[in-house]
């Protein structure tokens, strides 16, 4: 039972931190949102 939650603590935190998709792959350009807070600057940069 211990190595089940530490499986999950695991997939956790390689899911938030190294396999971040959603910031690099889906959105692509988080740096730039967080500069211009528009979704349409964001984009055109």
């Amino acid at each position: 039972m211990n190595s089940e939650f530490s499986r999950l603590f695991e997939l956790i935190l390689s899911a938030s931190l190294i396999n971040n998709f959603v910031f690099t792959r889906f959105l692509g350009l988080c740096i730039f949102f967080g500069v211009s807070r528009r979704m349409e600057t964001a984009v055109g940069m």
